[in-house]
C-alpha cells in the first residue's frame, strides 16, 4: 500500500486499515484499482499455470486439453499482461503498474517454489 499511496507514510500505510480518519479512507479508495489490478493480475497467472501446467487428476474433459498445452502457459500470460497493460495505461498509469508488480510477484513466488522443490528433491537423494 505504501507504493500506492506515499502521503500517508509507511507506518500509515500499516495502520491505515483501522484508521477511522476521512482522509485516510479516500486516499484507500484512490489506491484500491491498483492494488486489485496487481492481485487480480496475480490470481490470473496463477490459475492458467494451475490449467495449464500443474499435475492434476482430470475432473472434466477439457483439463486434459489444456494440460497438453503446457508450452502455452508463458504466451497466454505474456498476452494477457500486454493487453491488460495496454488498457490499463489509457485509464491510469498506476494501474498499469499494479498489473506489472502483479505478473512480477506471480514469477517471483513461482521462481522460489521451483527452487525450493529442486533443492527438497536433492536433499531427498543426497547430493548438495
Amino acid at each position: 500500500m505504501y507504493f500506492t499511496a506515499p502521503q500517508l507514510g509507511f507506518i500509515g500505510s500499516l495502520t491505515a486499515t483501522f484508521s477511522n480518519n476521512p482522509q485516510t479512507h479516500t486516499i484507500i479508495a484512490q489506491a484500491a484499482p491498483v492494488l486489485m489490478m496487481g492481485g487480480g493480475i496475480f490470481l490470473v497467472f496463477l490459475f492458467f499455470h494451475r490449467l495449464f501446467l500443474e499435475d492434476k487428476h482430470f475432473g472434466l474433459r477439457p483439463e486434459k486439453f489444456f494440460q497438453s498445452q503446457g508450452g502455452r502457459f508463458y504466451a497466454i500470460a505474456s498476452i494477457v499482461l500486454t493487453i491488460l497493460v495496454r488498457y490499463a495505461m489509457k485509464i491510469n498509469p498506476m494501474m498499469a503498474f499494479g498489473a506489472v508488480v502483479g505478473s512480477s510477484a506471480f514469477f517471483i513466488t513461482h521462481g522460489f517454489k521451483n527452487h525450493a522443490e529442486q533443492q527438497e528433491e536433492k536433499m531427498a537423494h543426497g547430493s548438495t
